[in-house]
């Protein structure tokens, strides 16, 4: 065979490949960028006396080059699987300890993604996280690892709904430290508490200690226990009262007043006149908050003796003045009278005869010629006077003891006196049914009583009363009652149909409220205005309908 030539005769190579003309052969690697398609023209020719040649068009691809990184997952992530993504392409999913590899064409760079947190398949409170979740490969850069860790779920919770959840409650790194508080107490409703006694953990263990850490090494429920503390309250117009303050609930709270019995004020402390605690101890189990109020009750007992007897004895010291002093004078005067003045034959019918007029000290009146037992008898009937207003005064409001007093001594109608009245009205053959039956009417209050008073030093820094030095304290009291209507049924015992009888209207006590008022000299006397019991019906109660709870039928009429 002869020699042979080849030309290039058009189109293109790309960078990097060689034509040999000689061989025929094309040669080399294409240079970076190059890839794509190529086409170009060859024509060969012989050595031949008569030379010969051929020519051909042909076609090139040069295809891309990739480079391999390595994409690997620790095995921090014990359970589960995790998405890799290559620039936001989903391109596979490994476990914890598995690998893989990509194609990146040369020049450029890939960033690598991975899911950053797997839970875990069958817990629900742990989960893997990634320390990282991208990565950038290249060409000087040919792997990418990913490591996870393991986390827990730490649960906060609370015993009791009305307090709040501790903080705390998230996710924590395995052998990480977690730590938190409780407030020692929460304000509940008015005369209620909640007091912090301990932490219980999902293993039972108790912590008292309201600050709480430890090391996480898994899943926990942490809950705070908590104990109801409700106030009781102890009320008194009188004495120092003890047992206020908070009860654990369900506990025994015990309650009174160091002094069960107290003097009274005025003329009627001075003759050993004193208040009588009706309930002074008692003992309450603390299921709710709680208010006892301490009643009193007048003992009048000593001043009822005393003061007649004071009187009596005033009346004999006077008594005794007049008959063993003034009386001998009086009789000596008159006796020095006539012996110095000569006795007449006759002595004129106008003659006056001798009188003794008796000065009383502090006695304002004008001096009448009155007799000396008359005088006496004036100023004994202005005491006994003043004796009388201050028992009416003292007796004017209506108090809890005095109340009571009635009530022992007025009961309901019983059955026994009821079916002797109808038996009486029936002729004494008909037994009365005598069913009796109570319904509750409204609740009601008593008017405004002055129980007490006593003068006061108004302070001088009071602009109100500047120009008064002495002012009048006023103690008004008012008592609240159910007003209930009592039936008792008239008709022969074992009538048909419904009942029907008498019907009464009776109050039993529920409360006797005080308040203090000081008035200047120039001030109006007017009861406590406004008042919480401004608007409730005001009712005069005669006392003979006034009874106890108890005494109320047990039966309540709808």
């Amino acid at each position: 065979m002869g020699y042979l030539t080849w030309v290039v005769f058009g189109g293109s190579l790309p960078v990097g490949i060689v034509f040999d003309t000689e061989s025929g052969y094309l040669w080399g690697t294409p240079v970076g960028g190059t890839a794509g398609t190529y086409s170009f023209t060859l024509t060969v020719t012989d050595n031949a006396a008569t030379a010969r040649s051929v020519q051909r068009t042909f076609s090139l691809y040069v295809e891309k080059g990739y480079f391999h990184p390595t994409i690997s997952i620790d095995e921090g992530l014990a359970a589960g699987s995790t998405k890799v993504y290559a620039n936001g392409r989903l391109l596979t999913t490994l476990h914890g300890g598995e690998s893989t590899q990509i194609n990146v064409d040369f020049g450029t760079t890939a960033t690598i993604t991975v899911d950053p947190i797997v839970n875990y398949p069958s817990k629900e409170n742990v989960r893997f996280k990634a320390e990282t979740n991208s990565a950038v490969v290249s060409e000087g850069s040919l792997s990418a690892r990913f490591s996870y860790f393991t986390e827990y779920l730490i649960t906060m919770k609370s015993a009791l709904q009305q307090t709040q959840v501790p903080a705390g409650t998230g996710w924590y790194r395995s052998g990480g430290s977690f730590a938190t508080n409780a407030p020692e107490t929460v304000e509940g409703g008015p005369g209620t508490q909640y007091r912090f006694v301990s932490w219980l953990l999902s293993n039972n263990n108790v912590i008292t200690n309201r600050n709480i850490s430890f090391t996480v090494t898994g899943p926990e429920v942490i809950t705070a226990q908590y104990d109801t503390y409700y106030r009781l309250s102890v009320d008194s117009a009188y004495g120092e009262v003890t047992g206020t303050g908070w009860y654990k609930t369900g506990s025994e709270a015990k309650w009174g007043v160091k002094t069960p019995e107290v003097p009274m004020k005025g003329i009627f402390g001075f003759f050993r006149g004193k208040y009588v605690a009706v309930n002074p101890t008692g003992t309450e189990i603390m299921t709710s908050p709680k208010n006892i109020t301490i009643t009193w009750e007048n003992d009048y007992t000593l001043p009822f003796i005393l003061i007649p007897l004071t009187v009596l004895v005033i009346l004999g010291a006077i008594f005794s003045l007049y008959y063993f002093v003034v009386r001998p004078r009086w009789k000596a005067r008159q006796v020095q009278q006539q012996l110095a003045i000569p006795t007449p034959t006759f002595a004129p019918a106008s003659s006056p005869q001798p009188q003794t007029t008796v000065v009383m000290i502090n006695d304002t009146r004008a001096r009448t010629q009155i007799t000396t037992k008359e005088q006496l008898m004036e100023k004994f009937g202005e005491l006994l006077e003043l004796y009388e207003n201050e028992i009416r005064q003292s007796l004017a409001a209506p108090s809890a003891p005095a109340i009571s007093s009635h009530r022992e001594s007025k009961q309901l109608p019983t059955s026994g006196s009821t079916s002797t009245e109808i038996s009486q009205t029936s002729g004494g053959d008909v037994t009365p049914c005598n069913n009796t039956v109570k319904k509750f009417i409204r609740t009601v209050v008593s008017p405004w009583q002055q129980s007490e008073m006593k003068t006061v030093a108004l302070p001088e820094s009071d602009k109100k009363h500047k120009k008064a030095e002495v002012g009048l304290t006023i103690t008004w009291t008012k008592s609240l009652y159910n007003e209930w209507q009592v039936s008792t049924c008239t008709l022969p015992q074992g009538h048909e149909g419904a009942h029907e009888g008498t019907k009464n209207l009776f109050y039993n006590l529920l409360n006797t409220v005080t308040e203090e008022r000081t008035y200047g000299a120039n001030q109006r006397v007017a009861a406590p205005s406004p008042h919480f019991t401004d608007g409730m019906p005001e009712v005069l109660i005669d006392a003979s309908h006034i009874v106890l709870t108890d005494d109320l039928p047990s039966e309540t009429m709808c």
